[in-house]
């Protein structure tokens, strides 16, 4: 298991990769704007929070293998994924440390341990090298307390999180393996989980992970959705490649 220390302290691991882990602070460029606008949590709110939001904090870019916030600590920012993946890190209940990716544009992190003080439940690792919007978490705060009203922007960011976790365990309880393998897929297109290709860095023994299921059950799901031309798969990488077959197959599966 990798533990590492958050933002700008870096763990010994760390140090002994230095120069992979650069960061580069950048400006928050027209370009970065419009993603951060139109996609995710921050397109559904108005245009004068847009603007407010946004004039917190900084842009940066990471290289792979950073961590924006290790395992039982206190989060120093808030981010946003303007591109690349983060992998968020959760240990199960049988200690095994499993990987949530998330390459979708417009995904914010770390919003209510920011605003709580609790220590994180897991660990944040940049898979891919990605440039992020950063906000300090005392900005943060001042931001929200300034305006209460602000919170509500938040408790909705939350809300839907939540909601579409429900949904993906719901179903994962439901299932058969393979269904579960198709659903984990299902849920990582539905949360605009992955990049504009519909690509995820992921290797088939993570998703299997995440899935509960063992490596065989995900080759033999694979097999199967490539046979419908859902998905294409390269060395530690999937793609989705056709959402409409994906779910063709999904409720095939449900089907008794």
């Amino acid at each position: 298991m990798l533990i590492r220390r958050p933002e700008g302290r870096l763990s010994a691991r760390n140090r002994d990769i230095g120069w992979i882990l650069t960061i580069r602070t950048k400006q928050l460029t027209s370009a970065h704007r419009s993603i951060l606008t139109s996609e995710g949590w921050l397109s559904l709110q108005n245009e004068e929070f847009q603007e407010s939001f946004l004039a917190l904090g900084t842009v940066k870019r990471f290289e792979a293998g950073y961590c924006l916030y290790a395992l039982d600590c206190q989060v120093s920012h808030v981010y946003g994924l303007i591109d690349g993946q983060i992998d968020v890190h959760l240990l199960s209940s049988t200690f095994e440390e499993i990987a949530f990716p998330s390459a979708g544009r417009g995904k914010w992190y770390s919003f209510s341990d920011a605003i709580t003080g609790d220590r994180t439940a897991g660990s944040a690792i940049v898979r891919t090298r990605s440039t992020m919007f950063c906000i300090p978490r005392a900005e943060f705060l001042a931001y929200l307390d300034a305006d209460p009203l602000r919170y509500r922007a938040i408790i909705a960011h939350d809300n839907i999180l939540r909601r579409h976790i429900q949904k993906v365990h719901m179903d994962a309880l439901t299932g058969s393996e393979i269904e579960r393998v198709v659903i984990r897929l299902q849920a990582c297109a539905d949360g605009h989980y992955t990049d504009a290709d519909g690509k995820l860095k992921l290797t088939q023994s993570e998703l299997a992970a995440m899935a509960g299921v063992s490596l065989p059950t995900v080759q033999r799901t694979f097999r199967l959705l490539k046979q419908f031309g859902a998905v294409e798969t390269a060395y530690g990488e999937i793609e989705i490649s056709n959402r409409g077959k994906l779910s063709e197959v999904q409720e095939l599966l449900e089907k008794p």
